[in-house]
Protein backbone atom coordinates (compact mmCIF):
# COMPACT_ATOMS: atom_id res chain seq x y z
CA UNK A 1 0.00 0.00 0.00
CA UNK A 2 1.26 3.45 -0.88
CA UNK A 3 0.24 5.85 1.87
CA UNK A 4 0.58 9.60 1.60
CA UNK A 5 0.45 9.84 5.40
CA UNK A 6 1.49 7.44 8.14
CA UNK A 7 -0.25 7.93 11.48
CA UNK A 8 1.61 6.41 14.42
CA UNK A 9 -0.76 5.34 17.18
CA UNK A 10 -4.34 4.09 16.99
CA UNK A 11 -5.54 6.04 20.00
CA UNK A 12 -8.41 8.51 19.78
CA UNK A 13 -6.34 11.30 18.24
CA UNK A 14 -4.63 9.05 15.70
CA UNK A 15 -7.85 7.40 14.58
CA UNK A 16 -9.73 10.68 14.29
CA UNK A 17 -6.86 12.14 12.27
CA UNK A 18 -6.79 9.09 10.00
CA UNK A 19 -10.56 9.27 9.53
CA UNK A 20 -10.49 12.96 8.67
CA UNK A 21 -7.67 12.43 6.18
CA UNK A 22 -9.58 9.58 4.50
CA UNK A 23 -12.67 11.77 4.24
CA UNK A 24 -10.44 14.25 2.42
CA UNK A 25 -9.33 11.51 0.01
CA UNK A 26 -5.85 11.00 1.45
CA UNK A 27 -4.38 7.48 1.57
CA UNK A 28 -3.49 6.76 5.21
CA UNK A 29 -1.66 3.98 7.01
CA UNK A 30 -2.18 3.67 10.78
CA UNK A 31 0.56 1.91 12.74
CA UNK A 32 -0.14 0.75 16.29
CA UNK A 33 2.33 -0.82 18.71
CA UNK A 34 -0.24 -3.00 20.48
CA UNK A 35 -1.60 -6.06 18.72
CA UNK A 36 -4.84 -6.14 20.73
CA UNK A 37 -6.99 -3.62 22.53
CA UNK A 38 -6.22 -3.38 26.22
CA UNK A 39 -9.81 -3.02 27.38
CA UNK A 40 -8.71 -0.19 29.64
CA UNK A 41 -10.22 3.24 29.34
CA UNK A 42 -7.63 5.94 28.65
CA UNK A 43 -9.93 8.91 29.05
CA UNK A 44 -12.09 10.25 31.83
CA UNK A 45 -14.59 12.10 29.69
CA UNK A 46 -15.24 14.23 26.64
CA UNK A 47 -14.54 17.90 26.19
CA UNK A 48 -17.12 20.18 24.61
CA UNK A 49 -15.00 20.33 21.44
CA UNK A 50 -14.87 16.53 21.23
CA UNK A 51 -18.67 16.41 21.35
CA UNK A 52 -18.84 19.07 18.61
CA UNK A 53 -16.60 16.99 16.35
CA UNK A 54 -18.66 13.85 17.01
CA UNK A 55 -21.80 15.82 16.14
CA UNK A 56 -20.26 17.20 12.93
CA UNK A 57 -19.48 13.66 11.81
CA UNK A 58 -22.92 12.32 12.74
CA UNK A 59 -21.54 10.18 15.57
CA UNK A 60 -22.91 11.94 18.65
CA UNK A 61 -26.20 10.01 18.70
CA UNK A 62 -24.27 6.74 19.14
CA UNK A 63 -23.31 7.81 22.65
CA UNK A 64 -26.88 8.21 23.91
CA UNK A 65 -27.47 10.60 26.78
CA UNK A 66 -24.26 12.18 28.00
CA UNK A 67 -24.15 13.41 31.56
CA UNK A 68 -22.45 16.71 32.11
CA UNK A 69 -20.88 18.00 35.26
CA UNK A 70 -18.72 20.90 36.20
CA UNK A 71 -15.77 19.96 38.31
CA UNK A 72 -12.82 21.95 39.44
CA UNK A 73 -10.82 23.13 42.35
CA UNK A 74 -9.25 26.30 43.53
CA UNK A 75 -5.66 25.90 44.63
CA UNK A 76 -4.99 27.13 48.14
CA UNK A 77 -8.59 27.88 49.04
Amino acid sequence: MDAAVIVVGAGPAGLVLAGELRLAGVEVLVIERLVERTGESRGLGFTARTLEVFDQRGLLSRFGEIETSTQGHFGGI
